[in-house]
């Protein structure tokens, strides 16, 4: 009987092939999958009107890169259900925004150019008359607008907004909602957004006494108007050119049932977080930070303003530190708790009462202050600009080290309250109250708070304003009219077969974009490697076996 020998090294080659063909099906897939997730296909705007959708099947716009400098990168109006996602959106009306720019500097124009106007012409997701609308895993970056969803005549049933990439755009709210009721915004990245030109405190101060009534150019981060059951959380804002998050109430008399939680609110050129006549809403869980007004402008930027018949919010577990005003700010708003807060190193004190001379006059009342951690403010803890206050209960607060002069950004070299943390040290005793009058410490019900370390009952440090006295402390900012587009909405087409085959696209294509190009080689380069060492492999096992 013959015995069928295996050749010499048989298994050590079979081991040795087996991990070079692992190694060849390895890295096609994976580098493949690193040109498909930094791909975009190359692509015109995109302008659609009246396509069909349904909630099952929306209109999907996805994995697109447009750049349009004179006009919109995607625009889609009157369309039910809408989702665009992972594109790359740039430089879309920047000549737009380029041109208004020069205008306002060099005097032909002022600030009001820098408000929305014309949003059909210009902007980098502008969403108009949707039921439903979904935008998420976009990078919208140096646009004129950012992401806008705006309705004319109809509310729609749910918007959401997450995941999103929100950078150096020039103009307007750079995430913004009008008119909707329920909306979710959530996981955006939004920083070094606005044009950084505006229509000063002073400027717009003289204007309002002439009885010009107009927007300055400020921008929100993100900005909800005109809209119920919002839910904003676990976002980042950073260095808008005006409030961090705003929202406002457009045509209602208000909004209701706001939630706003998880985020991080820093360095905005306004308020961290800014609300207008809105009813029932909860802020808890968000970091806000150095929240401060401009180079060369008067008046200050506080944590977290209610401007104006705010009424049932609930306030809590929030770290507010670090701004150019107030931690909070109330004006005219009644029913507020206040509680379980870090509120600390806020440049004129910790919590604020006082009116906007441009409106209406109102009492804030029935304010709940407790259990708080209020530490290092200047000037007072508590302090009050109005005659009319109502009802205020402090309680179980633990104060420590608050008073002596303000302390501003302008203040420093650096632009940098936080880099100085020696003069922040105050070693007098607090000041907890800073009233407008002497009857005023009537309507504060104090009960057991601990001052430096002492347990306080039924008093407080107070300091009264004499009327020769000039007040410290500067005027909070005069914010933008909020309000609807004056522009009429032109007249709608109907769809060409172009548009229409905007329908969910797979990115498997070839692209021009640059990454794609280098992945691709280094594909073929590792592909080119592997098939040389399987070649060569072989052949040295052929020679082999031969001998």
């Amino acid at each position: 009987m013959i015995e069928h020998r295996k050749p010499k090294f048989f298994y050590t080659d079979i081991i040795v092939i087996a991990i070079l063909l692992v190694m060849l099906i390895a890295l096609f897939p994976q580098q493949r999958g690193t040109a498909l997730a930094n791909d975009y296909i190359l692509h015109e705007p995109i302008v659609v009107e009246r396509a069909d959708s349904t909630p099952d099947e929306p209109y999907v716009i996805e994995g697109y890169e447009i750049a349009n400098p004179d006009g919109p990168g995607i625009q889609v109006r009157h369309v039910d259900y809408v989702v665009i996602r992972n594109n790359y959106i740039h430089d879309c009306g920047t000549k737009i925004s380029e041109d208004i720019q020069e205008k306002i500097t060099t005097g032909i124009g002022d600030a009001r150019l820098a408000t929305m106007d014309n949003p059909f012409d210009t902007g980098g997701i502008m969403v108009f008359n949707a039921k439903r609308v979904e935008i998420s895993g976009n990078r919208v970056i140096n646009n004129d607008y950012g992401i806008v969803v705006q309705q004319y005549g109809m509310r729609p049933e749910k918007v959401l907004i997450y995941d999103n990439t929100v950078e150096k755009n020039h103009r307007s709210h750079f995430i913004s909602v009008y008119n909707a009721d329920k909306v979710d915004i959530y996981d955006n990245h939004v920083a070094d957004n606005g044009l950084g030109i505006f229509m000063d405190n002073i400027g717009l101060t003289e204007a309002f006494e002439r009885g010009e009534d107009f927007g300055d150019g400020r921008s929100q981060g993100i900005s909800i108007n005109g809209s119920n059951h919002v839910r904003i959380f676990e976002n980042t804002v950073i260095n808008s050119s005006s409030d961090g998050i705003g929202v406002t109430n457009g045509e209602l008399d208000f909004v209701e049932d706001i939630e706003i939680f998880n985020n991080t609110i820093l360095k905005n050129g306004e308020q961290g977080i800014w609300i207008v006549s809105a009813i029932n809403g909860q802020i808890y869980n968000n970091i806000v930070s150095e929240n401060r007004h401009r180079v060369d402008e008067f008046g200050g930027s506080s944590g977290i303003m209610f401007e104006g018949k705010v009424f049932d919010f609930k306030v809590f577990d929030n770290d507010i530190g670090f701004n150019d005003a107030f931690g909070i700010y109330l004006i005219s708003s009644s029913d507020n708790e206040i509680y379980n807060n870090d509120i600390h190193h806020n440049g004129d004190g910790a919590i604020g009462w006082g009116q906007q001379f441009y409106l209406e006059k109102g009492t804030s009342s029935d304010t709940v202050i407790q259990s708080n951690n209020i530490s290092h403010n200047r000037i007072a803890a508590l302090t009050v600009k109005t005659d009319l206050l109502g009802l205020v209960t402090v309680g179980n607060n633990v104060f420590t080290k608050n008073g002596g002069d303000p302390i501003h950004f302008e203040f420093y070299d650096d632009y940098d309250m936080t880099a100085h943390p020696e003069d922040w040290e105050y070693n007098e005793t607090s000041v907890i109250l800073r009233l407008e009058n002497e009857e005023q410490i009537d309507q504060f019900n104090i009960g057991t708070n601990w001052v430096d370390e002492q347990q306080v009952t039924g008093t407080f440090n107070v300091e009264k304003k004499t009327q020769e006295e000039e007040d410290p402390v500067p005027e909070p900012y005069i914010p933008p009219k909020v309000e609807e587009s004056t522009v009429e909405e032109p007249a709608v087409a109907e769809p060409t077969v172009e548009e229409q085959e905007v329908h969910p696209v797979s990115i498997d294509k070839e692209t021009t974009n640059e990454d794609t190009r280098i992945n691709e080689v280094l594909i073929i380069v590792g592909i080119t490697v592997a098939v040389v060492a399987v070649g060569l492999l072989a052949f040295f096992l052929v020679r082999r076996r031969a001998h």
